[in-house]
């Protein structure tokens, strides 16, 4: 109802914001998690030794959370391509994602291009 009154109903707007809201709380434990394992001590001895804020976020902080941030986006990610009855019903008939693509296709044809697509997406996290 929010989003009809927003305006973001069959926009691609409304489908980001709607996937935003499914895939934020993946981000926030994955990333809170990486946060809680981070010693401040680190950054004392960076600044210590006179790095800026932002040389000891660039080459301190960063470099240790960031399997915790690309954790969570692919998490996200994840959830976002599973999302096929949001993506239907927030961008209605006019908006078309892959995975929205990918069902209607298995459900109406009989196409390899899909079998290819779907192998892909199984093969990636291998490698």
């Amino acid at each position: 109802l929010g989003l009809l009154k927003l305006g973001l109903l069959g926009s691609m707007t409304g489908i980001v914001l709607a996937h935003t809201i499914g895939a934020i709380g993946y981000v926030l434990v994955i990333v809170s998690a990486s946060l809680a394992n981070f010693d401040p001590q680190l950054e004392q001895a960076a600044m210590s030794m006179r790095a800026g804020p932002l040389q000891t976020f660039m080459r301190v902080t960063l470099p240790l959370i960031r399997p915790g941030i690309i954790g969570g986006a692919v998490f996200a990610f994840l959830h976002s391509f599973d999302e096929v009855v949001i993506t239907s019903l927030v961008g209605g008939i006019s908006m078309r994602t892959l995975p929205l693509k990918m069902w209607e296709d298995i459900r109406h044809q009989i196409d390899p291009t899909i079998a290819a697509v779907a192998t892909l997406f199984i093969l990636l996290p291998l490698v």
